[in-house]
């Protein structure tokens, strides 16, 4: 099991932290998606530095349940934007990331639980 939680870990880190670059870089695209949903340009940067951050940090594993836990509040945030702007099925990337954020979070809350009081 421990490969498999690696394994998610690490392609959930890699799909954030690019993901998240190219908000920081202010992709054309990116841009424009955030901007048809109504959001504030400041606001692309903030969620992309959050996707680095949390990818940052899901290669941590005493600090991987702090990323996936911040990651999986992003993805509820990406699901919301999409419903609510009438585009249900451009929900579901944000989704799976989401249950694989939520599955990371569970697999890694005892790293951080020995990280805490040495169990």
């Amino acid at each position: 099991m421990e490969l498999t939680v690696s394994i998610v870990g690490y392609v959930l880190a890699a799909v954030f932290i690019l993901a998240g670059v190219a908000k920081l870089a202010q992709v054309k695209m990116m841009k424009d998606n955030f901007a048809k949903y109504g959001f504030p340009d400041w606001f692309l940067r903030v969620v992309g530095l959050g996707e680095v951050t949390g990818g940052v940090l899901l290669l941590i594993p005493g600090l991987a349940i702090f990323g996936a836990t911040g990651l999986a509040v992003i993805m509820v945030g990406a699901i919301i934007t999409h419903v609510m702007s009438k585009e249900a099925p451009m929900a579901a990337p944000p989704l799976v990331l989401l249950v694989l954020s939520l599955f990371l979070v569970v697999e890694r809350s005892s790293d951080f639980a020995q990280m805490v009081i040495g169990a």
